[in-house]
């Protein structure tokens, strides 16, 4: 199988490029793949390369006239025999020629190309707390974006409760919706312990990820115990750059915080080992959290924000997570301390997750999406419309 994925892709743990670098990893070692292109996003910090059976050629930047254009040539150089796009609502930038991008895999769909879609967010009612300009002319924009997606082969989602959410517009024609959960990338274990009072928050920052109320509660959980150390990874969403950079000229004096920055991938891992909780302090969430999958796989206890798609995930996956009241410091204060001073507590989550994290593993979700990239076994022509649910158009 030739195999396009359409992703932004960058070398350090950002967002949803992380997830395209490591399942791409997974499917390059794959029998079933012979030739794998990322097509992705410029970026000065990673030019084209390639490396075995993976090239990554930068052919597009999110917002420009010709980006649909400048991804459809490279699909017809490839001749592939599927496309994955592994897609965020923000992805394609923020001009009125930006929304195009979401027509792609209906484009190559038509072509007769198998055309799989991950959509990794699902609110589109919390925009003014995400930093979005908010309005009725937006969210229209941001529904028609999701209708055009669900015109694709498969759309999968991260939650099953946005994969039934899809499912009420979901007509004849449209794509089959399936649920993948989202996973870890490294082998699931118990890494050992490391210092006991650790706290680790690690994500692409932006105003609504919370950081400022992790601070405070970190501030008064230093009253309590003063051995106790925030080390703040990750870097700027795209949406908001320079964020991280302002919070830092703000608490950048508070005495226990590392500031580590960007995370190499070879690095995330002993980032995890250092730590000895995981916080997801949101305010709000657009779906799940690769943190917390991150965490699960390395045996280290999560707390989240009391949030919907939070909730979501713990319950279908089989996740055991330590829930907060959102933005409330005094709380989240409480339940560190609580974490923190009870090893036995923090040892039987670990246990209870380590689980869930094989179940969800790497190998696991590489094996879902070749299954949902060969498609049916009939055989199809470029001009026929399959039996498929989707209504892939057969070669």
């Amino acid at each position: 199988m030739r195999l396009a994925v359409v992703s932004k892709f960058s070398p350090s743990v950002e967002g949803i490029t992380e997830y395209a670098r490591h399942v791409v990893r997974g499917l390059s070692a794959r029998p079933e793949t012979d030739q794998i292109t990322v097509i992705a996003n410029r970026t000065a910090a990673d030019p084209a390369s390639r490396r075995s059976d993976v090239e990554v050629r930068r052919v597009w930047s999110a917002g420009e006239v010709s980006l649909v254009m400048r991804i459809l040539r490279e699909v017809g150089r490839l001749k592939p025999d599927a496309v994955w796009y592994n897609v965020g609502l923000s992805m394609f930038g923020e001009t009125i020629f930006s929304p195009s991008g979401f027509a792609l895999p209906l484009i190559t769909h038509r072509l007769g190309i198998r055309s799989i879609v991950t959509l990794h967010e699902r609110r589109l009612d919390q925009l003014a707390e995400l930093g979005v300009p908010d309005g009725l002319v937006r969210r229209a924009v941001l529904r028609a974006s999701v209708r055009l997606l669900l015109l694709s082969d498969v759309v999968c989602v991260t939650t099953d409760q946005h994969r039934r959410e899809l499912e009420q517009h979901r007509s004849p024609g449209h794509a089959q919706i399936v649920h993948l959960p989202l996973c870890g990338y490294d082998s699931p274990v118990l890494e050992p312990a490391g210092d006991p009072t650790t706290i680790l928050m690690l994500t692409s920052h932006a105003p609504h990820k919370n950081l400022p109320t992790l601070i405070v509660a970190f501030r008064q959980l230093r009253r309590r115990l003063p051995a106790a150390r925030l080390l703040v990874a990750g870097v700027d969403h795209p949406r908001f750059v320079g964020y991280l950079q302002s919070v830092k000229e703000r608490y950048g004096a508070e005495p226990g915080i590392e500031w580590i920055g960007p995370v190499p991938e070879d690095s995330l891992r002993p980032l995890l080992r250092r730590a000895t909780v995981v916080v997801v302090p949101y305010r709000v969430a657009t779906g799940s959290s690769a943190t917390v999958h991150q965490a699960a796989s390395a045996g280290r206890p999560v707390i989240v924000s009391n949030l919907p798609e939070f909730r979501s995930m713990a319950e279908e996956e089989d996740l055991w997570l330590e829930f907060c009241r959102r933005g409330d410091p005094e709380h989240l204060t409480d339940a560190l301390e609580a974490l923190l001073t009870d090893p036995a507590r923090r040892g039987a989550i670990a246990r209870h997750n380590l689980e869930s994290a094989r179940k969800n593993s790497l190998a696991a979700t590489t094996d879902r999406y070749v299954g949902l990239l060969q498609g049916p076994t009939a055989s199809r022509s470029r001009t026929t419309v399959s039996g498929w649910p989707s209504g892939a158009l057969s070669r």
